[in-house]
This record gives structure tokens, C-alpha cells and sequence, in this order.
């Protein structure tokens, strides 16, 4: 859940359908060299398990696609790695997040101007003028992540233990969030929240009225045609799911420990934590860059926010966004006006993925 390659893009820090719907921007010729490409990005993650990591990268450009897994399914490296195992997606769950508010603005029932103390009652004066538009670019003021005792939590207390598979309802991490000092006055700077998008995740359930997992899982993963992503999936028991590892140890996944039998925590809601795999974020690229998720005016807003020119790479636009739980890695580059998108995820804490900019040069050099 905690920040890795998370980019501001425009309104919305941290960015960051059907196929048949035509694209909304006409894409450049194909990216030429895909073999040599191909060939790039297997040659990098072949060296980095030979460290002894463990992976999966799906590169896609121009209808072509390459899939690979590296390493073990299993800390123990047992199993080998299955380029469909499911993995926590970390960070990425705030990418739903956002489509999920400017989906509830697109059938007017939420505004981005909005203010928390308008949306739920009791908010103190500090934090009642925040907007939902804060809230998605990281200008809220509301702490990273916030304790039990309602006091700003540094990253160093921050474990996937004690706080994103702790209990804590909406209602107590309501009572946490209106508590502590703001870090500065809403709008005058940027810093990464996690829980800001736990009150985003409120947030759309009261405009939605509707659970959150629900209301995203219909209205954006289910029209983008991905089906293995969410929380609580069905059937997941029965697929191949990636352990976490760390300090030489196998963390296993919240789905086979039953983290989620008793409910997702509020601490994670909305900000990180979802199960999801490299083809379904490969269908949430196309469904981003395609506009068939949203009208066209929204999706202009929308796409502003998540692709460029607020944020160029291999001279066009382009979205990196990424996700981590101290544990798992994953990230996505995306080039529509290329047709291009690297989608990546390593499982252990010591064996971090290829460098970003390794990443970046294997897809951008001809």
C-alpha cells in the first residue's frame, strides 16, 4: 500500500470498457521493433530472478503481446511462477478509486468541488472545507496514515500487520481521520496520502450508496472486462495466487490467510490492498486509454488526469503508476499515443523490480 513509482499526474497525483469502443485519441504508427523490445525486457527480468526475485511482466504494443513469468509462485521456490497468478496490486486500488469518483461525478452525483463537511456531518472546521478534488491530487492535508489513537502514523510504525490487516470500520476511521492536525492548509501543497483515499472510498459510498467494492467492481472493473480484480474475489481459492516475501520469509496473501474473512480493514479501503493480475491491468489500460468508461466530457477530465502532457516519456504522453505493500511491487507504464503498455510485478521485499528507468529505455529505444 505504501508509495513506489507513483507519478503526479495534472488533478490528480499518484497516476496515475469495452473493446469495441473506438479510441478517443487516435493512436501514433505501431511501435516498431517489438521483437527487440521483447527481447529487452527478458534479458532484464531473467537477470534480476537469476538474483534470486520472482515476476511477471506483460508487455502490449500494437495488438502484439509478450507474457513471462520469472521465479517462484512460493517463497520456498517450489512452484514456479504463473504469469496468471493473482497479486496484491498495492497502490494500483487507488487508480479504481479515482474512475469510481469521476464515474459518480459523470451520473451527477458527486461534484469534485464537494467539501467533507457537506458529505458527512461532524467534520471539525480544519478539514470541512477539504474537497473531493483535493483529496484525489494529495492536497488535502489529511496524513499519510493515521494510528488507532487518532495520531499521525510515520511510515516507521507502518506494517501490513498491524495496520492494513488490522480491524478498524468506517465509522472509526472517520473518528481517526477528523482528528490529528492537518500536515498544511488544504491545496497549498502535495503529499502522498493513503488516507485520503480512504475518505475517497467513503466518499463513494455515500454518493453511490452502494459498498465500495460493489459500486467499483460494476461500474469500472466490470465495463473494462476485469475479472480478476477486488478484494474478495470469487473462485479466487482456486487460482494461483503469488505469496509475499519478506526477510526470507513467506507472508503468504491475504486471500489464502483469510485476511478478509471479517471484512477489508478501512485502514486499506480504497487506498490499497486490491488482488489483481498482470491481464486485468493490461484490460484496465486499454479500457483508460479507449474512453469507453466514461462520456466523452468526463472522460476528457478524466484523461487529463491520467495521461500526459502533465507527464511525457519517450517523447508522448504517458502514465507510470505504481504499487507496493513493503512486500509485492507492481507497476504499470502506459503509452497510448504508441499503443505501448509494461505492466510488471515482483513478490519480494529484497529483490525489488528492474529499475524504472531500466523499464522505461527497454520500451522506449527503437
Amino acid at each position: 500500500m505504501k508509495r513506489a513509482w507513483l507519478a503526479a499526474l495534472g488533478l490528480v497525483a499518484g497516476w496515475n470498457p469495452s473493446a469495441r469502443a473506438q479510441p478517443a485519441v487516435a493512436p501514433e504508427q505501431g511501435a516498431p521493433g517489438f521483437e527487440v523490445k521483447v527481447q529487452r525486457l527478458d534479458a532484464l527480468f531473467r537477470a534480476a530472478a537469476e538474483g534470486g526475485g520472482s515476476y511477471i511482466v506483460d508487455y502490449r504494443a500494437g495488438g502484439r503481446g509478450f507474457t513471462r513469468s520469472y521465479g517462484s509462485l512460493d517463497c520456498a521456490g517450489r512452484v514456479p511462477m504463473s504469469p496468471n497468478a493473482l497479486f496484491d496490486g498495492g497502490s494500483l486500488t487507488k487508480v479504481f478509486t479515482s474512475a469510481a469518483v469521476f464515474k459518480l461525478v459523470e451520473e451527477g452525483r458527486l461534484k469534485l468541488d464537494d467539501r467533507l463537511g457537506e458529505l458527512f456531518g461532524a467534520v471539525p472546521g480544519d478539514k470541512a472545507g477539504i474537497t473531493v478534488a483535493q483529496l484525489l491530487a494529495h492536497r488535502s492535508g489529511i496524513p499519510n496514515f493515521i494510528g488507532p489513537d487518532g495520531a499521525r502514523l510515520p511510515e516507521s510504525g507502518w506494517t501490513v500487520e498491524s495496520y492494513d490487516y488490522s480491524a478498524a470500520s468506517r465509522a472509526e476511521m472517520l473518528k481517526r481521520a477528523w482528528a490529528p492536525p492537518l500536515r498544511f492548509p488544504p491545496g497549498t501543497q502535495e503529499e502522498y496520502s493513503n488516507y485520503g483515499y480512504n475518505l475517497l472510498a467513503a466518499v463513494i459510498e455515500r454518493a453511490s450508496g452502494r459498498s465500495y467494492e460493489d459500486y467499483v467492481r460494476e461500474r469500472i472493473l466490470a465495463p473494462a472486462g476485469m475479472t480478476s480484480t477486488g478484494y474478495r474475489l470469487p473462485g479466487a481459492a482456486g487460482r494461483k495466487i503469488a505469496d509475499q516475501c519478506r526477510d526470507g520469509k513467506s507472508w503468504g496473501n491475504p486471500i489464502g490467510r483469510g485476511v478478509w474473512a471479517r471484512g477489508v480493514s478501512w485502514n486499506l479501503m480504497g487506498a490499497g490492498g486490491m488482488m489483481t493480475s498482470v491481464a486485468d491491468l493490461q484490460r484496465w489500460n486499454r479500457a483508460a486509454a479507449s474512453g469507453a468508461l466514461f462520456r466523452p466530457d468526463i472522460y476528457r477530465r478524466f484523461r487529463a488526469t491520467y495521461f500526459g502532457p502533465a507527464y511525457r516519456s519517450c517523447g508522448t504522453d504517458a502514465t507510470f503508476v505504481g504499487g507496493s505493500n513493503g512486500m509485492t511491487r507492481s507497476l504499470i507504464i502506459h503509452l497510448p499515443l504508441r499503443d505501448e503498455a509494461v505492466v510488471a510485478v515482483g513478490t519480494s521485499r529484497e529483490h525489488p523490480l528492474p529499475a524504472e528507468a531500466e523499464l522505461r529505455d527497454s520500451i522506449c529505444k527503437p
